[in-house]
């Protein structure tokens, strides 16, 4: 009897321990890797109903349906985006460095940082 009452003790542990798993993160990580093979013409992965951003917009829409409107997704410290936008920040990074910091040039590749941060966060993050 005491070893199931620690066994029990231990998997129920374990399982709190475990974070849950991030919202749509699938569908950012694919977005994310099609804008980072295409980061001269971003739009290819945008522009159509099964782009990759569409299906990362379908699954937070469907989200939104479970969840409501008024939960907001952030990083675990203050002022952090959302883990899943991450990938995306380091596009605009990638850009900068490609261009010798011309953030007049790397203005587009903000862009899919700032829409995945509005659409889990539920309203604009970032402020010009």
């Amino acid at each position: 009897m005491a070893v199931f009452f620690l066994l029990r003790s231990l998997s129920l542990a374990v399982c709190l321990e475990m974070p849950p798993k991030p919202v749509c993160d699938d569908a950012a990580l694919t977005w994310q890797l099609c804008l980072d093979r295409n980061l001269t013409n971003m739009a290819v992965c945008g522009g159509t109903t099964d782009s990759p951003r569409a299906n990362f917009d379908v699954c937070v829409s469907e989200w939104r349906k479970e969840v409501g409107p008024n939960v907001r997704l952030r990083g675990s410290g203050i002022g952090e985006p959302p883990p899943q936008c991450a990938g995306l920040a380091c596009l605009v990074q990638k850009c900068l460095y490609k261009t010798e910091f011309n953030s007049k040039i790397c203005k587009d590749a903000a862009l899919p940082f700032r829409h995945c941060v509005k659409q889990l966060y539920g309203e604009e993050y970032i402020v010009d």
